[in-house]
């Protein structure tokens, strides 16, 4: 180590400080890795001072750990004083080419959708769609819908199906011969997996497809484009229509207001209603709980299910992790956020410092 260089996170890599622990996401690699927090405190230092410098100030061998690990797994380098302006910091400005990006849609042979679908998507230029095939669908149902995505410039389809058993071997010889079929989520299964096949990922999860706003690690995103829209947006509803089986335009399918059917109203009139955009601009910066989470701009949110249905910035409702002692529920030590602070109807969730701090010596200590 050249003890004039600094060191310096590469530009797809980024620190993100949790309550009790942070992560560095890998945006270009899709990985993280977590840290302790004074090894964020270290990253901003060393950006300004020297290795010299640094080792006046940290004991030596802590910090050539630190630096090793982030060497090691090729997240930073080392980098004369007079060359750092020729590494500018990761853009994290995130727009969109059309005002709406994703389509949500419940599917089987009787939905209302079907016979506008091809204008839905066509006239408001969406590339990204998400379909829920309800428990009725039958093999001849999904293949018939993926059918009429042949030869749209749809780019990034995911398949959610009710069961495993709806998942037949005609069904996967279609999603790997379909390159813009990228995941396949089956639900209610008996265990969770998550792996890679051709083109596209299967995700197996135990919660049923009706479980809406159900966060685990499985599902987290770490990429370039998710994380710059975490930043300002709402990860889960910014720029997203639904439509339900009934036809009603909605923020989210378990949500109950509608803004309009699609027999009669177009997304584009659907979008400009009062209320609907409101949610896409809640960030989890500014939700409860969350905001003191390190995976915060990897996750999902939901603004269905939430804590507080009086509080549009809740905690959701259906999270099993806890930030402030860095566990996931069934994990030796956990305990709900709940033992960790209380709630207030003007400020929402206070954190009890001392009761955290008492948590963690005790974890610790096990």
């Amino acid at each position: 180590m050249n003890s004039n260089s600094h060191l310096k996170l590469f530009a797809n890599c980024t620190a993100v400080s949790g309550y009790t622990r942070g992560i560095i996401m890998d945006l270009q690699r899709n990985c993280y890795y977590t840290i302790p927090l004074d090894m964020i405190t270290i990253l901003e230092k060393a950006n300004l001072n020297s290795y010299s410098a640094m080792c006046k100030q940290y004991e030596k061998k802590s910090l050539d750990e630190y630096f090793e690990f982030l060497l090691n797994r090729d997240l930073a380098f080392f980098v004369k004083k007079k060359d750092i302006k020729c590494f500018p910091e990761l853009n994290k400005q995130w727009d969109y080419p059309s005002k709406i990006s994703n389509l949500n849609f419940e599917y089987n042979s009787n939905v209302v959708i079907k016979p506008y679908l091809k204008d839905v998507l066509l006239d408001n230029h969406i590339y990204n769609v998400s379909i829920n095939f309800l428990p009725a669908c039958k093999e001849t149902d999904i293949i018939e819908l993926l059918n009429i995505f042949l030869g749209m410039p749809v780019f990034h389809i995911e398949l959610n199906l009710f069961n495993n058993e709806m998942f037949t071997e005609n069904i996967l010889s279609i999603c790997s011969t379909r390159c813009n079929i990228k995941g396949v989520k089956i639900f209610s299964c008996n265990e969770m997996k998550f792996k890679k096949s051709q083109n596209f990922t299967i995700t197996k999860l135990t919660n049923s497809i009706s479980s809406c706003g159900f966060i685990n690690a499985a599902v987290m995103v770490c990429s370039i484009p998710y994380y710059t829209e975490s930043i300002l947006h709402n990860s889960c509803l910014n720029r997203k229509v639904c439509i339900d089986a009934n036809g009603e335009i909605k923020n989210c399918p378990s949500m109950s207001k509608s803004y309009g059917n699609i027999k009669d109203t177009s997304l584009a009139e659907a979008i400009e209603k009062p209320g609907f955009k409101d949610l896409w601009f809640i960030n989890k910066d500014k939700i409860d709980v969350c905001k003191d989470c390190e995976f915060r701009h990897m996750c999902t949110d939901c603004r269905a299910f939430i804590k507080d249905q009086n509080n549009i910035y809740s905690q959701p409702a259906k999270c099993p992790y806890n930030p402030y002692i860095a566990k996931w529920e069934g994990e030796e030590g956990y305990v709900p956020v709940e033992e960790c602070g209380s709630y207030s109807q003007e400020t929402g969730f206070i954190v009890n410092k001392q009761k955290i701090n008492n948590l963690n010596k005790q974890i610790c200590s096990e």
